[in-house]
C-alpha cells in the first residue's frame, strides 16, 4: 500500500494507519460519502452542518443502521492531531462490504477513514473564471448530498489550467450554472445574493448554507436560491464563490467582464474571520 502523503495522516476507524485501506465499496464503486471541514486550533467549524448534511447522505443513499455522529468519528484523530493552528479534516465514510456486486447487503460495520491535513493560511486574490464544458447531470437521487462520485468534478477543474482561468463554471444540462469546480456559486444584484437551485444536481455547501441562512443578513445582503443564465453572471454586480478551504472568493473577471468593487464577498470573508477568531 502507499504511504501517507507528506504532512498528512490517516485514521481508520479509529486507529491510525499508515496508508487508505483497499479494496472498499466506496473506492470500487463510489459508494460512500465524504465530508471535508476546516478544523481551527483544534476545533471543527460549522459541526451541525455538516453534520447535517451528513445525515442527508446517509439517508439518500440507504445506509444500515443509524447515523453516527460526526463528532464521534473524528474525535480520536483530534485528539491526537490537533497541535495546528489550522488544518483540513477529511471524513470518508463508505458503505460496509459484501462479497462482491453491487447490491449493498445489510451490514452496519461501514467504513471510516479519516485524513488531517496542516492548512496554511493565505488569502487568496480575485479569480479569473472560466466555463467548463462538463455538464452535471440531472439526479435529483442524489443532488445537495456530498457523495463519493466526484467524476464530473474532477473533468472540470482539469479544464482550470487549459483555459489559463483560476476556476470554472459547471452548467447543468439545460446550460444554467450550478457551481465552480471546486465550490458554490453566487452572484449579486444590488443588495440580492443569488445561488444557483440544488434540487437535480451539485453539492450544497456549508458555506453556502450558512451564507442563506444568516451570515448574508448579518453583512446587509438578502441571499436566496434561484437559477440564472451564464448571460445574469455577465451583468451581475459581483460574482465569488465559496468553500471550506477557501471561504470566500471573489471573481476579478469573466471572459471579458471585469469586476473590481466585491463588497459582498468582502463583508463576508470579513464575518468567516470573526468567526473563526482571526
Amino acid at each position: 500500500m502507499p504511504e501517507a502523503p507528506l504532512g498528512s495522516s490517516f485514521w481508520v476507524d479509529g486507529q491510525r494507519s499508515a496508508s487508505s485501506p483497499l479494496p472498499d465499496r466506496g473506492q470500487e464503486f463510489g459508494d460512500g460519502l465524504f465530508e471535508t471541514m476546516l478544523v481551527v486550533q483544534g476545533r471543527p467549524m460549522l459541526l451541525h452542518l455538516h453534520q447535517d448534511r451528513f445525515a442527508a447522505g446517509f439517508t439518500a443513499l440507504g445506509f444500515a443502521g443509524r447515523v453516527p455522529e460526526l463528532s464521534d468519528l473524528i474525535a480520536p484523530a483530534l485528539a491526537a492531531d490537533s497541535q495546528l493552528p489550522r488544518q483540513i479534516l477529511r471524513v470518508t465514510y463508505s458503505r460496509a462490504a459484501v462479497e462482491r456486486g453491487y447490491a449493498p447487503g445489510d451490514s452496519v460495520d461501514h467504513h471510516c477513514v479519516i485524513r488531517l491535513t496542516e492548512l496554511s493560511p493565505a488569502r487568496l486574490s480575485p479569480a479569473t473564471l472560466g466555463v467548463s464544458t462538463v455538464q452535471l447531470s440531472h439526479q435529483p437521487l442524489l443532488a445537495g448530498i456530498k457523495h463519493l462520485n466526484r467524476l464530473e468534478q474532477v473533468l472540470a477543474a482539469a479544464q482550470r489550467s487549459a483555459l489559463g482561468v483560476d476556476e470554472v463554471i459547471t452548467c447543468d444540462q439545460q446550460g444554467r450554472p450550478v457551481a465552480v469546480s471546486s465550490g458554490n456559486l453566487f452572484i449579486r444584484q444590488g443588495e440580492a445574493l443569488l445561488t444557483p437551485r440544488l434540487g437535480q444536481c451539485g453539492i450544497a455547501g456549508t458555506r453556502r448554507r450558512h451564507i442563506l441562512e444568516g451570515m448574508a443578513a448579518d453583512t446587509g445582503f438578502v441571499a436566496s436560491e434561484e437559477d440564472f443564465s451564464l448571460d445574469a453572471l455577465r451583468n451581475a454586480d459581483e460574482v465569488f464563490f465559496c468553500n471550506t478551504v477557501i471561504g470566500v472568493r471573489p471573481v476579478a473577471a469573466f471572459e471579458d467582464r471585469c469586476w473590481e468593487e466585491t463588497p459582498a464577498a468582502n463583508a463576508l470573508s470579513e464575518r468567516f474571520d470573526e468567526e473563526l477568531g482571526l
